[in-house]
């Protein structure tokens, strides 16, 4: 419902400006995060001035260096997590005990 999707909103909302945060200390890196909800209000963060940042976007001449939608982060997400999961362990079979009962 729409109670629990604004919450998970504001949730969500300040774990990803977390990191977004730590990202840009830890690797020295702009970084801008825009979000729009629902009903259309606006949620911004940056490292810097956002407004600058989005210009240098704007005015980047050479094409980014990956690009991804909701599709294609899935599909990368899906592909990191099936590489590293461990795999099963076929488990050893017991050697068979002798009954203790006549």
């Amino acid at each position: 419902d729409e109670r629990n999707r604004q919450v998970t909103l504001n949730k969500r909302k300040l774990g990803l400006m977390k990191k977004a945060y730590e990202l840009s200390v830890l690797c020295e890196c702009e970084i801008a995060v825009v979000i729009f909800d629902s009903h259309d209000r606006n949620y911004i963060f940056g490292s810097h001035e956002v407004g600058t940042t989005l210009s240098r976007y704007v005015d980047f001449k050479d094409d980014p260096v990956e690009s991804h939608s909701n599709e294609t982060i899935s599909k990368l997400i899906d592909e990191k997590q099936n590489r590293t999961a461990p795999k099963p362990r076929p488990v050893p079979s017991l050697p068979r005990v002798a009954s203790l009962t006549p």
